[in-house]
C-alpha cells in the first residue's frame, strides 16, 4: 500500500543473506560487508496548497560575430524567470553545435545575475557538452527575471559558428530553496 501523512519509512537490510546478486555472466556474487545495515528514517508529510517555485527559460539575443582570438566574449544568454520562491542552480548542461572546433572554446564561465557560478572550464568538452556543476555552491535565481549568461574566449575557428543551447528540461537542475526539491523546467524557448 501507499504511505500517508505521518508514516514513518526507511530502508534495512539485516544480514548478507538478505541480499541475492548475479553478475553479467548470470553467475551467483558472494556479498560481503557489514551487516546491519540501516539507513535514514523518513517521516511523510503533507501540505495543503504547495507552491513550488517554477522556471521558465527563454534565449536573449547576443552578438553574431566574434573575431577569433577575442576573449570574455558573451556566446549565450538566457532569462531564467522564477516564480514562487528562490531557486538554487546546481547545475546546467550546454550542448555546443556548429562547425568551430570545440578546443578553440576556452575559459568557459557561466555568470548568474553577473557573478560566476561554478568553476571556469578549461574548454568545451569533446562530447559537445559545457557542463557546469554548482552543487557545491549553487547559484541563486531569484523570484522574477534572472540574467544567465555563458563567457568565453574564442581562440581559433575563424569564419565557423557555434552555439550555446539547453535542449532538454533535464539539462537544468534548480531546486526550489524552500521545500528542497528539484523544479521542472516549464518552457525552454528560443532554441
Amino acid at each position: 500500500g501507499g504511505l500517508s501523512a505521518g508514516n514513518t519509512t526507511g530502508f534495512a537490510l539485516s544480514a548478507a543473506s538478505d541480499v541475492t546478486a548475479w553478475d553479467a555472466n548470470n553467475t551467483a556474487v558472494m556479498v560481503n560487508g557489514g551487516f546491519p545495515l540501516m539507513g535514514s528514517t523518513f517521516t511523510v508529510t503533507s501540505v495543503s496548497n504547495p507552491s513550488l517555485a517554477s522556471l521558465t527559460i527563454t534565449s536573449s539575443s547576443i552578438g553574431t560575430q566574434v573575431t577569433a582570438g577575442t576573449q570574455g566574449n558573451i556566446v549565450a544568454s538566457y532569462n531564467f524567470s522564477v516564480q514562487n520562491s528562490k531557486l538554487w542552480l546546481k547545475n546546467l548542461n550546454f550542448h555546443v553545435i556548429g562547425s568551430a572546433h570545440l578546443g578553440d572554446i576556452r575559459n568557459v564561465k557561466l555568470m548568474v545575475n553577473g557573478t560566476q557560478v561554478g568553476a571556469t572550464l578549461a574548454t568545451v568538452g569533446a562530447d559537445g557538452t559545457a557542463y557546469f556543476d554548482a552543487s557545491a555552491n549553487p547559484g541563486v535565481l531569484n523570484t522574477g527575471s534572472n540574467n544567465v549568461q555563458v563567457v568565453a574566449d574564442v581562440m581559433g575557428s575563424p569564419s565557423y559558428y557555434f552555439q550555446f543551447e539547453l535542449l532538454n528540461g533535464y539539462d537544468v537542475l534548480a531546486v526550489d530553496s524552500q521545500y528542497n526539491v528539484p523544479v521542472s523546467v516549464t518552457n525552454i524557448v528560443g532554441q
